[in-house]
């Protein structure tokens, strides 16, 4: 059994027979939104995937909601049921996040098809569920900013280290700034890792501004700034 919430997103537009819902793809897991778009609290739900597929596992957003288990209920596999569910989980008009784990990596191209109960009997099939906007896409975070080496004084040569993210860039472009107070400007030609102090740099502090371009999304990263004696 997973712990935590799955992440919870607008589910995607559903079909006539009470519910529907979309999934994220992290990992191994499946991050499901599912919602009851009927007059009557679910009281069981089971997801089909596409043979080849193996669950080994899944939970609601509430731990102490249902029972979920692999292979149930036909007996194979590429099946999760989880019954049943307490009256609050799934009201009319409600939603729930649930997260599947499967036996090898999650892919946003995978349709589950999604089948309800109402009495915790008789299932009816409520929709086929795709990827939400946004599935697979990593999040990025700036692990490090770029650090500034060496001694500030007119003459010598002061060295970034590069930015570290949590996604590795296609392309890092860099501009050092000379700042004073809290404005800063861009010093013409210092577009690389290293940067000579001048004369015009004394009384200034200087820092270097980074732009990483990720999945097609430009991150911005700056150092700190040395003053320049």
């Amino acid at each position: 059994m997973l712990a935590g919430l799955a992440l919870v997103l607008a589910p995607a537009a559903v079909a006539d027979g009470g519910g529907g819902g979309s999934y994220l793809a992290v990992g191994n897991d499946y991050d499901f939104t599912l919602s009851n778009t009927g007059a009557t609290a679910w009281r069981g739900f089971y997801l089909v995937a596409p043979s080849g597929v193996t669950f080994v596992g899944g939970t609601t957003g509430n731990e102490g909601s249902a029972t979920c288990t692999v292979g149930q209920p036909d007996g194979v596999p590429n099946e999760i049921e989880c019954a049943p569910l307490a009256l609050n989980i799934l009201p009319p008009t409600g939603s729930v996040a649930f997260v599947a784990t499967t036996s090898a990596k999650a892919l946003c191209g995978t349709t589950f098809q999604l089948f309800v109960s109402f009495d915790g009997v008789a299932y009816s099939h409520a929709a086929d569920l795709g990827a939400a906007a946004g599935c697979g896409v990593e999040a990025v975070t700036l692990i490090a900013p770029p650090l500034l080496h060496g001694t500030p004084i007119v003459g010598r040569t002061i060295r970034a280290s590069p930015p570290i993210w949590s996604v590795t860039p296609t392309h890092v472009a860099y501009v050092w700034q000379r700042c004073a107070g809290s404005s800063c400007a861009t010093i013409d030609g210092a577009s690389g890792l290293t940067l000579v102090l001048t004369k015009r740099d004394v009384g200034h502090r200087i820092r270097v501004v980074s732009a990483a371009t990720i999945e097609g999304t430009q991150h911005r990263a700056m150092s700190s700034a040395l003053a320049v004696r």
